[in-house]
């Protein structure tokens, strides 16, 4: 064993100190307590040096709370701009400190970006989606990569396990609804004989990757998801009633044998949470079904009803082979056959309304208040359903072929806020008060305030018109634009009601005969349709009789008799003679002005033998131009024929062109070409 001698006491001793004997001397004291003083001043080193790695820490977690990122603490440290966080000791522990920052910051990015990883998207990973948030690793120096890698991978194993987990279930859940398409493919007529085999087939055994065995290409758990699956996207999806009967087979079937030959039994006997859910929302998807398809068929009753009115009272359009359309009624065999379908639906009411549309000597009471109180009795709830308002209807001496337009007005009075809807909403209320106000101040204006039963009578009926034109307004719209209309169009509909009220009650009146009757919208709409319709014939008829007449003025020269005509009138010039008697003188032959002046005395008093304006221009002026115009046109040419073939402008521009030249006012040659055209 190696000694070792102190020099003040030439003792020596081991290196374990074995035989150690003590001088008592005040040098081995003296040494003892250097001893001392060396160990605490090394601990003192090594607090310092703690304090210094605690503060570099620090300064760099309040760097990196003022938003500095870790490229940029590192560079300003290499910069020389933070001194504290430099030096032997500390390096390496700033490094690892700052490694674990710039972890943190690639976490809080992933986790920012989570939305965009798509476990879905099979050419993606978990891996893959980390790189393009990950840093240079290689650039790190080792402290900086452990501090890095410490911090890291403690969220990277939490989060490659969630990956896992995530990606096992969406698997499962694709080959759930992989399956459940298969499932669909199935007909209804054999899906209970063909189920047990379908569900036997998905259970067949595939090789595991890691070659070690088998496993089932679906599990048993999964099998059975398949069919809940396809029961609860039935469920979702069914339309009618029928629509259940495939989710019935798939609840109730066996779902196949055991190796032993047994049943394994249906999917509604295992009384689990989930399959007792499952036919919870069977048995009230059915129950809703059962209202709705009777809902439904009600409503299609309904319309195939409003359908027949339409087509009874509606015209036959025909188109023959020249492509020429007409309409026509209804035959009488046509007619029956709409009420053998009104009989075969068993609508009593509706097959009395018909047939008593068909009464050849139907009596009818055109008075529009009786439609318009029946109207305003739908919509105050009046009636307990349809059938009671089909059947008050044909109680009523009114016109039978309005019983459409009544179906149309319940079936609208029964939507939401509908009923009541001229009281209760402001636009029609206000606007009703208006116009009530427009009548009552017209009888005001009367004399001696008008009659007052007449007034009263006469109230009565814009109250009910104006009820009945709200609820048309409201059912036409909706008709037309397929939603109620907003306040702001109801404003608009009550001015123009408004309008058309204060037309009729300009003068109050003083009779209950002279109460003008109000039209309805559809009614003047219909007038203005009429007047449109024949103002469009008369146009189409005018247009063809013009095209006619140009082929006949092609055909007949008409253009250059005409325009050869009236190229002589700017020749013709009025000329004075000694006698100061005017005259123009055309084809050699000399033609006198008519002049007034000679059927008067030198007084200026006609005598006894003079004649009035109108019947000189009758007996001289209105002559005289037809025989200057007649010297124009060849002999026999002026006819009815001849001046119909005459443009409109060319006409126009020929009366001016006389007027002008022979300077006789435009209703004297007028005249006379009238008197030529007969």
């Amino acid at each position: 064993m190696t000694k070792y001698q102190r020099q003040g006491t030439n003792k020596y001793y081991g290196a374990g100190n074995a035989g150690y004997v003590s001088s008592g001397s005040s040098v081995d004291g003296l040494a003892k307590s250097l001893q001392n003083a060396g160990y605490q001043i090394g601990k003192a080193e090594s607090l310092r040096i703690d304090r210094k790695k605690d503060k570099a820490i620090a300064k760099i977690d309040e760097l990196y709370a003022n938003g500095k990122s870790f490229e940029t603490i590192q560079a300003e440290i290499i910069s020389g701009n933070h001194p504290e966080l430099t030096g032997k000791y500390i390096d390496a522990t700033t490094n690892y400190h700052a490694g674990k920052v710039k972890a943190h910051e690639v976490i809080t990015n992933i986790k920012a970006n989570k939305d965009k990883y798509d476990i879905t998207d099979e050419s993606n990973s978990l891996e893959l989606f980390y790189k393009q948030y990950m840093p240079d690793t290689k650039a790190m120096d080792t402290s900086t990569l452990l501090g890095f890698t410490t911090h890291f991978n403690k969220f990277k194993s939490v989060d490659a396990l969630n990956d896992a987990e995530n990606r096992a279930a969406y698997n499962s859940e694709k080959k759930v609804m992989e399956g459940t398409q298969l499932l669909s493919d199935i007909p209804l007529d054999t899906l209970k004989k063909d189920l047990p085999e379908f569900l036997k087939g998905l259970q067949i055994p595939v090789p595991m990757r890691d070659g070690t065995g088998s496993t089932l290409l679906y599990t048993n758990a999964e099998t059975l998801a398949v069919v809940r699956r396809s029961i609860v996207d039935i469920i979702a999806n069914a339309k009618t009633e029928a629509d259940l009967d495939r989710a019935e087979i798939l609840m109730n079937t066996n779902l196949g044998y055991s190796k032993s030959g047994s049943a394994i039994g249906t999917l509604a006997s295992r009384k689990s949470k989930e399959v007792l859910a499952i036919q919870d929302q069977l048995t009230i998807k059915r129950r809703n079904l059962e209202t709705q398809d009777r809902e439904e068929a009600e409503y299609q009753r309904k319309q195939k009803v409003k359908s027949i009115y339409a087509r009874l009272y509606s015209p036959v359009t025909e188109t023959d082979e020249n492509g020429n359309t007409t309409e026509r009624d209804l035959t009488h065999t046509e007619k029956m056959a709409l009420r053998d379908e009104l009989e075969a639906m068993g609508d009593v009411a509706a097959v009395g309304n018909f047939d008593k549309a068909m009464i050849a000597d139907l009596y009818i009471n055109d008075d529009p208040a009786i439609v318009d109180d029946f109207i305003t009795k739908i919509y105050s709830d009046g009636f307990a359903d349809v059938e009671e308002m089909k059947e008050a209807f044909n109680d009523l001496d009114t016109d039978p072929r309005k019983m459409g337009a009544m179906l149309d007005h319940y079936e609208n009075s029964q939507k939401d806020d509908n009923k009541k809807l001229h009281i209760n909403n402001l636009a029609y209320s206000s606007g009703s008060t208006a116009i009530m106000n427009i009548v009552g101040g017209a009888f005001d204006l009367a004399m001696n305030g008008g009659n007052p039963k007449v007034q009263a009578q006469a109230e009565s009926n814009v109250k009910r018109y104006v009820i009945r034109e709200i609820y048309d307004f409201e059912n036409d719209f909706f008709k037309r634009e397929g939603r109620k209309p907003d306040n702001d169009e109801r404003d608009a509909f009550m001015v123009k009601l408004e309008k058309y009220v204060s037309k009729q009650f300009a003068v109050a009146p003083n009779t209950m005969s002279a109460i003008k009757p109000l039209a309805s919208f559809d009614d003047q709409k219909k007038i203005e349709d009429q007047k449109a319709l024949e103002e469009k014939k008369k146009l189409e008829a005018e247009e063809a009789a013009e095209i006619k007449k140009e082929e006949t003025r092609q055909d007949t020269g008409f253009y250059n008799t005409f325009n050869t005509a009236v190229s002589q009138i700017p020749n013709v010039t009025l000329q004075t003679d000694k006698f100061d008697d005017m005259s123009i003188t055309i084809n050699g032959e000399k033609l006198n002005f008519p002049q007034i002046e000679q059927h008067r005395t030198n007084n200026d008093n006609f005598p006894f033998n003079s004649i009035s304006q109108e019947d000189f221009n009758k007996e001289e002026v209105v002559p005289f131009i037809q025989q200057v115009v007649s010297s124009f046109f060849p002999d026999g040419t002026l006819n009815k024929e001849f001046f119909d073939l005459i443009p409109q402008d060319r006409g126009v521009e020929l009366i001016k062109d006389l007027s002008k030249q022979l300077g006789i006012e435009q209703d004297l040659i007028i005249q006379a070409l009238e008197g030529l055209a007969k």
